[in-house]
């Protein structure tokens, strides 16, 4: 079970759709299929998609400029953690390292970070 953060409002908006199955929630059949032919079972996707959902125990607000970033609830550390675009919440290294520095604060000794980055681009969407 997992929850997922993130800090824009419009991204936990379409995230709650999509696990409440909202007839206008964005649709990730695609990358779903796409997944699970990674894994090899292509034919299952489905099911791994309510897997998915069901998985989901809370949608909260992140900001990892916060030495808890969750805050204000309190969460126990986990033993994986999967980021994407944290760079673009950060103005330089400095803003990066104490960002990473309080996300960590989120893991078990000696689990996984796990990281999705765009450096080097020059816009994001």
């Amino acid at each position: 079970l997992f929850r997922s953060a993130d800090g824009i409002e419009k991204s936990i908006e379409e995230l709650k759709k999509w696990v409440e199955k909202a007839p206008d929630a964005f649709d990730w059949t695609d990358a779903i299929k796409f997944m699970c032919e990674l894994e090899g079972d292509s034919e299952h996707w489905n099911e791994k998609q309510e897997i998915l959902r069901r998985s989901i125990q809370q949608i909260v607000k992140c900001d990892v400029m916060q030495s808890n970033p969750l805050s204000p609830i309190s969460v126990p550390q986990a033993d994986c953690l999967f980021i994407a675009y944290l760079e673009t919440a950060c103005l330089d290294i400095q803003t990066l390292c104490t960002a990473l520095k309080n996300v960590s604060s989120l893991l078990k000794t000696g689990s996984y970070l796990v990281m999705m980055s765009i450096f080097g681009c020059t816009f994001y969407m």
